[in-house]
């Protein structure tokens, strides 16, 4: 047995390695017929799979308010905690800060480009949003040609009083039609759409008319499909794991022991039936001048703690790797660092 362990923490940390290499954005691409929904994201959460609907769902609407004109959408995170909106007509790549994606998207001058600048991206709050930019496509339109010649990227920001005012107003029936529509994306073997304001995840496989629906969330932090398996994370710490195959089951809620973390986790498959759950992170400051106190060092000596934390002496990042057990539901490791 303690073989077998020593075995599964070897696959483990080095699956796990690879984790370390330089950070860089998340960045993808949604199309339809008259959609462009790109992502830039810090990190890869739910934000590509809720993108993806939201795109989807927003052809229905462009279709149900017979909207010819192209329409380009922009998410990009934010660390500020604040959600803005801003339109602009006409898409020109000059004034394209993403260059990654929008090479592939050509000079539009009737385009709407709206642009979603969030930390926790909304989908019925942006389905409102771009409703409001088609109807008063013409209006924007004109107030746009009155722009000074300063505004660099010629964008219509949105007052926070009108954005307010737009989403504190009921759904229109274009909306709520929209909300209510049979839409879904694909992950692994699942379905993944909206219901009555609920995230659902429902089988694709099962006997009789209704495939059984395996979770209803009010949001969602995280998706990671893996073959049969799909991980959900309904928060920063807490998780469930989905299985589509043969007998579909519900899932135990899952709580990560951690304090400190932002962030997406890294999963891998190390066997069978075992995942190697990874995250990190860095001490918040308050914390980290109090493990240089520990240490010996003066906080305040920038020079010292500089030197610390270059060295390791006192790292101020962290890292947590968990082993997950698929046939048993269950976490069986919770740190795979203190058995090293």
């Amino acid at each position: 047995m303690k073989q077998n362990l020593n075995i599964l923490i070897f696959i483990a940390l080095n699956a796990m390695a690879i984790h370390g290499k330089a950070h860089q954005n998340p960045v993808d691409l949604y199309e339809t017929e008259n959609l462009k929904t790109y992502v830039t994201w810090g990190h890869y959460n739910s934000i590509f799979q809720k993108a993806e609907l939201f795109t989807l769902l927003s052809q229905y609407l462009v279709d149900t308010l017979e909207f010819e004109n192209q329409i380009i959408v922009n998410i990009t995170g934010s660390l500020t905690g604040e959600t803005t909106y801003s339109i602009r007509i006409g898409h020109k790549q000059e004034n394209s800060y993403n260059r990654v994606v929008l090479p592939r998207i050509k000079n539009d001058k009737q385009a709407i480009v709206l642009t979603i600048l969030s930390s926790n991206f909304s989908i019925e709050n942006s389905l409102k949003v771009l409703e409001y930019a088609i109807t008063e496509y013409a209006t924007l339109k004109k107030r746009q040609g009155r722009l000074k010649p300063y505004s660099v990227r010629n964008e219509l920001t949105l007052d926070q009083t009108l954005v307010a005012e737009i989403l504190s107003k009921s759904n229109t029936e274009f909306i709520e039609s929209t909300l209510e529509t049979p839409i879904h994306v694909k992950i692994s073997l699942m379905k993944f759409f909206l219901k009555e304001g609920k995230f659902c995840f429902q089988s694709r496989q099962g006997i009789g008319p209704e495939y059984p629906i395996l979770l209803e969330l009010d949001d969602v932090y995280q998706i990671k499909g893996m073959g049969n398996q799909i991980f959900v994370f309904d928060t920063d710490s807490t998780f469930y794991c989905l299985s589509d195959h043969q007998n579909p089951r519900m899932a135990r809620h899952h709580v990560i022991k951690k304090k400190w973390f932002y962030g997406a986790y890294s999963i891998k498959n190390i066997g069978s039936k075992f995942y190697a759950i990874y995250f990190e992170g860095y001490y918040p400051e308050s914390i980290y001048s109090e493990m240089l106190t520990q240490a010996g060092i003066d906080p305040e000596n920038k020079g010292e703690a500089i030197e610390a934390l270059l060295n390791g002496t006192v790292p101020w990042f962290f890292s947590k790797t968990l082993i997950y057990d698929f046939e048993s539901d269950s976490i069986i490791i919770e740190d795979l660092n203190k058995l090293k």
